[in-house]
């Protein structure tokens, strides 16, 4: 594959049309959407919340890569093994990203960099009215 200078890391209660991220980063930009194993058994969630979840989520990869995106879905243990997986595939200067709504999410991200060995962009969540 070759390499993009930006990857943009999506989550999976973020696909907006308007993504911010998608924004602040240029059209070639490759985008990393995540299946985490481990995240999906983590909480009590209703086994057709995590389908209809997971199947926006690739919805979602389609409709960007109709867009002339390119597109890294990647189904992993953990968002960690992916995200190196992904860095270790397309070589991504820095990596950009929405912040989570959760406290949990927003510091594994606020770790990411040193985890990753490379600049991680956490833009601020703007799902909150």
């Amino acid at each position: 594959m070759s390499a993009a200078a930006v990857s943009v890391w999506i989550l999976g209660d973020q696909l907006l049309e308007k993504h911010p991220a998608l924004a602040a980063s240029e059209q070639a930009a490759c985008i990393v959407l995540v299946e985490s194993k481990r995240r999906a058994i983590k909480l009590p969630y209703q086994r057709k919340k995590l389908v209809l979840m997971f199947s926006a989520m690739r919805h979602y990869a389609e409709h960007l890569r109709s867009r002339g995106y390119c597109v890294d879905y990647r189904q992993a243990e953990t968002f960690s093994k992916a995200l190196r997986e992904h860095i270790r595939e397309y070589q991504p200067t820095r990596l950009v990203t929405m912040a989570a709504a959760s406290y949990n999410g927003r510091s594994f991200q606020e770790g990411l960099p040193a985890h990753l060995g490379l600049p991680v962009e956490i833009l601020p969540n703007t799902q909150f009215l």
